[in-house]
């Protein structure tokens, strides 16, 4: 490990000793494999590992993640503008409906096209409005006495 800068981190407790090596500039070009050799006056012992950067997304990996999300994206704002543009139309559509019926009204000219706010012709077809008497019910009055407030 010539040439790089490390960091030599120990934890020393009662009954033994942690050492943690860091390198803070780690690059593709320091991988490789290691052996770490330990000694004391008892033994000598190592152990032989080895070193990689952790691998992310490549950049065919990148670029294909990219477009496909601005694929996704391009497609949402293709379909918000095409609702966007319906409801325009159909206010528009709407609103000069409710201007011509308005400028009828003005100029006292009875409205033929009885549809013009009506969805459905079988409402048109069955509305007749009609005024009915009913005979008053005694038995359906709720007397003031029993009524209590609060």
């Amino acid at each position: 490990m010539q040439g790089l800068n490390l960091t030599v981190i120990e934890n020393v407790t009662d009954w033994e000793t942690t050492s943690t090596v860091l390198i803070p500039d780690f690059k593709e070009t320091h991988e490789g494999a290691y052996k770490c050799t330990v000694s004391n006056y008892l033994q000598t012992t190592f152990t032989s590992f080895q070193l990689e950067l952790p691998q992310g997304l490549s950049t065919k990996q990148k670029v294909g993640l990219g477009a496909g999300l601005g694929g996704v994206v391009t497609l949402f704002l293709l379909v918000l503008g095409l609702i966007y543009g319906k409801i325009l139309l159909q206010r528009q559509k709407y609103h000069q409906e409710t201007l011509r019926v308005k400028e009828e009204f003005l100029q006292g000219i009875p409205t033929t096209d009885k549809t013009a706010f009506v969805s459905n012709e079988a409402e048109l077809s069955n509305f007749e409005p009609t005024f009915e008497s009913q005979p008053f019910d005694d038995s359906l009055d709720i007397p003031f006495i029993n009524w209590t407030i609060g």
